[in-house]
């Protein structure tokens, strides 16, 4: 499998042959860089962090000369765009990756879609996927909600399956669902029910419409802090 980005051109690669292991099938595991690429996976602050640690994806030539080569000029007429995407002297992808102990690289989320929870970095597309695993739900889409306490909190939208209602199946069901499945931090605290999600041409979900629909996106939706079966589950 090759890996690649519009900017960036063929940076990656895992092998087509080998094991299952070898492969780390199922895992989001995108390989190791070319030869005649440089890849770190680093913090806010443009720091490498250790193997294991998710942090976002920077790419650069191994060509001490020129660090772009291979790589697209600038972003047109946007030069604030391409000083911020090359700070640091490495082009940065907006992935959240992580890198184990061999060198490989791994697929966490987009950055824009990450939920910073008191510390933790919550993949919006790991809860995604265990929300919509429930037999009742269709669909679902997750994004951050701004909190001052934890500075974010997580929110699923969610649209049932043809048949199901907010009664067949109501939110702490799902909330149990999503406590049986993964750590506390990442089951949502709220959670809004959904007759269809805004998309692009492509079908994808427009998050960013989400995000714009309400001043509070708080309110007027399930919220586990006011729910008295989790009241240790904060």
């Amino acid at each position: 499998m090759i890996s690649s980005m519009t900017e960036t051109g063929l940076n990656f690669c895992s092998p087509v042959y080998g094991s299952m292991e070898e492969r780390k099938v199922g895992t989001g595991c995108f390989g190791r860089p070319f030869p005649g690429y440089e890849a770190m996976v680093v913090d806010d602050q443009d720091q490498e962090v250790p193997p294991g640690t998710v942090g976002e994806l920077v790419l650069r030539s191994a060509d001490p000369t020129n660090r772009r080569r291979g790589f697209m000029r600038e972003y047109y007429k946007n030069p604030q765009a391409t000083a911020k995407a090359w700070r640091s002297g490495w082009f940065h992808t907006g992935d959240y990756c992580k890198m184990d102990e061999e060198g490989r690289f791994f697929f966490v989320d987009r950055k824009k879609d990450i939920v910073r929870r008191s510390g933790e970095n919550i993949s919006s597309m790991e809860v995604e996927a265990v929300i919509r695993s429930h037999p009742g739900v269709l669909d679902v889409a997750v994004i951050p909600v701004p909190d001052p306490l934890r500075v974010e909190e997580v929110k699923a939208y969610v649209i049932l399956k043809p048949g199901e209602t907010p009664d067949t199946v109501p939110p702490h069901q799902i909330i149990d669902w999503c406590q049986d499945r993964f750590a506390y931090f990442k089951v949502p605290r709220y959670i809004e029910y959904r007759k269809e999600f805004p998309r692009t041409p492509t079908e994808k979900v427009q998050k960013q419409v989400l995000k714009s629909e309400k001043p509070d996106l708080a309110e007027d939706c399930y919220d586990r802090y006011k729910d008295e079966r989790y009241k240790r589950l904060r």
